[in-house]
């Protein structure tokens, strides 16, 4: 859509037309990150303040031409982000009744050592059990994951959902880390996201999907997965490399 109509929505606040553009939008595949944006949820909460902010991101960025596609991309997920933390800190963050449930489904060993890699509002980190030593990595506090220097027992949270990618580095590292296991609260996009090829690398890698526990929050659209990784060869989850 032209950016000259996309102003002219804005400026006119018109709720419907933003909505038809959103969809418009994501249908014509103009920003690949749309999905990892949380789209269905801005159109399904007719909120109209966040989708004019939305389109006043796309519009801003839009303008920029000495932006490549992919700097467009981060900014625009870096702007909505920003503004769904100010307004709704709860937008992005784990559930923590759902957290809670998650964590209670797991067994320790005493003593064992369970990190966080981005603790965020720590819903995962605060319901590590009391007879584990846990330990905690997040960005905003200035401990980086990818600077950890420590081996752990697990490595159990929420990963970064966008850009995929970031997942994929995110569990790169886990399994750096982590020695027994690693446990990932995911969405659809990040699972899509573990390809034939990044299996085999995992496989090659020693590590191995277990199991696969699936969950819903009332806030989010679609379901999401507890993945438990370990060591343990298995063949529950094959692959091929062939494109067909």
């Amino acid at each position: 859509m032209e950016n000259t109509k996309i102003k002219k929505i804005v400026e006119e606040d018109r709720e419907d037309e933003a909505i038809k553009f959103l969809l418009t939008y994501k249908k014509r595949k103009l920003f690949s990150h749309l999905e990892e944006l949380s789209i269905h949820e801005i159109i399904k909460s007719n909120q109209e303040d966040k989708i004019i902010l939305y389109l006043r991101c796309i519009r801003g960025i839009n303008n920029n031409t000495s932006k490549t596609t992919n700097e467009k991309q981060l900014e625009l997920m870096k702007k909505y982000k920003q503004y769904s933390l100010e307004h709704d800190k709860s937008h992005f963050h784990t559930n923590p009744l759902m957290a809670k449930y998650l964590i209670n489904r797991l067994t320790f060993d005493v003593g064992a050592t369970v990190l966080d890699p981005c603790r965020g509002a720590g819903v995962f980190y605060d319901n590590f059990p009391n007879h584990v030593i846990k330990d905690y990595c997040e960005i905003e506090e200035g401990s980086d994951f990818f600077q950890y220097g420590l081996k752990v027992d697990y490595v159990i949270g929420n990963p970064p959902f966008s850009p995929k990618k970031l997942f994929w580095e995110f569990h790169l590292k886990a399994m750096e880390v982590a020695t027994e296991g690693i446990y990932w609260l995911l969405n659809l996009n990040c699972l899509h996201s573990l390809t034939p090829k990044r299996l085999k690398v995992m496989n090659e890698k020693g590590w191995y999907i277990q199991r696969q526990h699936i969950v819903e929050d009332s806030r989010w659209f679609g379901r999401y997965t507890f993945i438990y990784f370990s060591k343990e060869q298995n063949n529950n989850y094959t692959f091929s490399l062939n494109k067909f």
